[in-house]
């Protein structure tokens, strides 16, 4: 096949419709929305707030610390909704927070 349908023949044989492709979609819009983050709000912190270098570190890594105890939740959670709900749950929760 030519064309779009060709492109939608391709998601069919690679599983990807329904809420695969939902899911897919997403996640690229909150890695989008939330990459920026990562790469520009350390400059921000340094250059325009002038923090130092150590509490741009720190601040940085208090990030990702958030972030370990955020699973460990998830994953009590997970016990209690299941699978499906926590991480529709949490996949709203990364693209509302990309957004804000």
């Amino acid at each position: 096949m030519k064309g779009p349908l060709a492109a939608t023949g391709l998601a069919q044989r690679l599983g990807l419709t329904g809420p695969i492709l939902l899911l897919l979609v997403v996640q690229l819009l909150g890695g989008v929305l939330m990459s920026p983050q990562f790469s520009f709000f350390p400059v921000y912190l340094a250059e325009q707030l002038g923090y130092s270098a150590a509490m741009v570190g720190l601040l940085m890594a208090m990030m990702r610390v958030v972030g370990i105890g955020s699973s460990l939740a998830s994953g009590s959670l997970c016990d209690v909704l299941g699978r499906k709900w926590t991480f529709i749950l949490g996949d709203c929760g990364y693209l509302f927070a990309g957004v804000v």
